[in-house]
């Protein structure tokens, strides 16, 4: 009978083992991926005060030159450790990183960490040009900020030059914090040659995206290098992806600076380091960063593009479910995708030219304060129809947004 009972045990368990999915594995090309030029990095820590710094330069090999990233952490986060996976894969893609401390976690007044994060920037700078360590390739540098550091990094943009920071060519803003201790009142003067991610969990509950919305409707770089990027909440394996506030955290203990707090403690105990990181966080950073620095992966880094949105396959083949990515399209914006849509202008109405079959389309005329003047829902649109849209008659003269949203996209 026990006999019975066990392969009948082994029966009913075997289906649910084969049903099980493995989350998405890091690639191993392109950005994101495994492909590492170095083997190692050396970390120095000058971080015993506000305005001190860590230093994490690639090695094995040692490159005479690298590019320079500013990680700036988020409130209380003051180990590296907690980030210490993504730190690593920054490094050993061949980029130095600096980790500017900006507070002793309870005794440093907020309306510092600013000043002192610019602070420690410039000395790592100045750090980098002595002997036996590896030289920054350009003067140009690259920032990513999560939660607090998010609010850090775009005041830091905005005030660059007042602060004597270089030029700052390319950002994230990863779960970025708002609020009134921090906000500046107006984020309209970016250095126009920025490039700009904003990005956001669906389920980021504890700080929200208000600050990535006040960016995206202000922050003045050209709109081809502004995307707005939404991760979601994907349940299709047995380990779930992630959208909340701790996402980008992703512990490595060989980086311990010793550092310890509630905030240290608590996401060192919700980090994971899984698909989120690999095809959301690190994909697009490292993306922005080719692109800003070098020109290169831009349809990775912005665009709305499938290589963008894409956030790999679960282990029976099935894609995870895609980014979201809101882009501001100029008119005769080169790098925009294009567009199967043209208009024809009349005085009073927009005649829109689709030239091919759409299902549930949302049409939309927005200002460029993202008010929305006209709206109208289309079941079905046919190959080549043509769809009036009516114009309010309190518009003036200037440049609008039509969007065209549907099931297959926007």
């Amino acid at each position: 009978m026990n006999t019975i009972k066990s392969f009948l045990l082994v029966l009913f368990l075997a289906p649910c083992i084969l049903l099980a999915q493995e989350q998405p594995q890091q690639a191993t090309e392109g950005p994101g991926s495994t492909n590492y030029k170095h083997d190692a990095v050396t970390m120095f820590d000058y971080g015993q005060d506000p305005t001190g710094f860590l230093l994490f330069e690639p090695a094995d090999p040692k490159p005479e030159t690298a590019d320079v990233v500013i990680f700036n952490h988020g409130l209380g986060q003051t180990n590296p450790k907690n980030y210490g996976a993504w730190i690593e894969h920054l490094v050993r893609r061949g980029n130095i990183v600096i980790f500017p401390r900006y507070e002793i976690y309870g005794d440093t007044p907020v309306e510092e960490f600013v000043v002192n994060a610019a602070a420690g920037i410039v000395a790592a700078l100045d750090t980098l040009q002595h002997t036996g360590h590896v030289q920054a390739a350009s003067e140009e540098i690259v920032m990513v900020g999560h939660s607090y550091g998010g609010i850090i990094t775009a005041n830091l943009a905005v005030l660059s030059e007042t602060l004597g920071l270089p030029p700052i060519k390319g950002a994230m803003i990863a779960q970025g914090y708002y609020g009134d201790d921090m906000a500046l009142e107006a984020y309209n003067t970016f250095p126009t040659d920025m490039k700009l991610q904003l990005v956001v969990g669906e389920r980021d509950i504890l700080v929200g995206s208000t600050l990535a919305d006040k960016l995206f409707d202000q922050a003045n770089v050209e709109p081809q290098f502004l995307n707005y990027i939404t991760h979601f909440v994907d349940n299709h394996g047995d380990t779930n992806l992630r959208a909340s506030h701790d996402e980008p955290l992703s512990v490595n203990d060989a980086y311990d600076n010793g550092a310890s707090n509630v905030f240290v403690l608590g996401g060192g105990a919700l980090a994971k380091t899984d698909a989120v990181d690999f095809y959301c966080y690190w994909k697009l950073f490292d993306a922005l960063v080719s692109c800003a620095l070098h020109n290169e992966d831009c349809d990775i880094a912005f665009g709305n593009s499938p290589e963008q949105r894409f956030m790999g396959t679960w282990s029976d083949g099935t894609p995870a479910k895609e980014l979201q990515v809101d882009i501001i399209y100029a008119l005769g914006n080169e790098h925009a995708p294009t567009l199967p849509i043209t208009f024809t202008q009349h005085p009073y109405h927009l005649e829109l030219h689709i030239p091919q079959a759409i299902s549930q389309a949302q049409i939309t005329l927005f200002d460029l304060t993202g008010k929305a003047l006209t709206s109208q829902q289309q079941q079905q649109v046919q190959t080549e129809q043509v769809i009036t849209i009516p114009l309010p008659k309190t518009m003036t003269n200037g440049l609008y947004i039509i969007e065209v949203k549907s099931k297959d996209g926007v």
